[in-house]
């Protein structure tokens, strides 16, 4: 029976005793990927028959074999996609906190901007704005929450391309976000400034420390067409370097397929 493996370098056919040659001379380890007629799919080296004695590293030209010498566990931790999935979890977490601390930023801004000592009408509008920054906040909070679990399932060991799905994913969870806060926060401002306050909403929207939020009739209407663009125009880019991704790692999958059934 001959095998092939998926490895750059050694390709065509392998008989038995080869592959266990180069096992033994440390050129291929337990995490090589093999495929034979009769499997039907690529199976690791580890999860075979193969004997493993003295194979527990895969050597690079020239590079020392000793667990303690060598780079390749680094090597490894690069090529299956773990440096940039696990970091940008971390990273989803580290948004996720911030989000419970927007609420005590915006309170403790227009506290200091002297916000209580203002109309009546004013902080009244402050604090329904203020519980709505809140439940935004909380919702922001689960949304980085739960795409950091998914952040880690991008890509799977075995591709090639492991770093666009982490990327893509990161645009899709910033364009979620930001649309929500626009959407949601934004068309709050400018609705209650609006009719509540009329000329006065702007100096509200300074006191928030949320400058960038606009008041009047045209951007009640506007913000969450803003949010709702920003949420698909984000979606559609992420998705994009998704399907790109997908195809040329399912391309590369399926070429090792047919190479191994046609090789000759």
């Amino acid at each position: 029976m001959e095998y092939f493996i998926d490895k750059p370098n050694f390709e065509g056919k392998h008989t038995r005793e080869q592959l266990q040659a180069l096992i033994n001379e440390k050129k291929i380890g337990p995490n090589t990927k093999l495929w034979k007629s009769d499997w039907g799919e690529w199976r690791m080296i580890r999860d075979t028959d193969f004997v493993l004695t003295n194979a527990k590293f895969e050597s690079i030209s020239g590079l020392p074999e000793n667990i303690f010498l060598s780079i390749r566990p680094f090597i490894n931790y690069i090529d299956n996609g773990l440096l940039f999935r696990n970091p940008f979890s971390w990273l989803y977490m580290l948004f996720a906190v911030i989000n419970l601390v927007v609420p005590i930023y915006v309170f403790y801004k227009a506290a200091d901007n002297r916000i209580f000592d203002a109309e009546g009408k004013i902080i009244i509008v402050f604090l329904i704005i203020w519980l709505i920054i809140l439940f935004v906040s909380w919702v922001s909070f689960q949304l980085w929450w739960d795409r950091k679990t998914k952040v880690t399932t991008t890509s799977v060991e075995g591709d090639e391309f492991v770093a666009t799905p982490v990327f893509s994913h990161l645009i899709q969870t910033i364009g979620e976000w930001v649309g929500i806060w626009i959407s949601i926060v934004g068309f709050s401002v400018a609705l209650l400034t609006t009719i509540i306050l009329g000329d006065e909403g702007y100096y509200l929207s300074r006191q928030l420390g949320l400058g960038f939020m606009e008041t009047g009739i045209l951007f009640i209407i506007l913000m969450p067409i803003y949010g709702f663009l920003i949420i698909v125009s984000t979606r559609f880019l992420a998705e994009q370097f998704k399907a790109l991704s997908s195809i040329a790692n399912n391309t590369r999958k399926i070429n090792y397929a047919h190479n191994s059934v046609q090789a000759p």
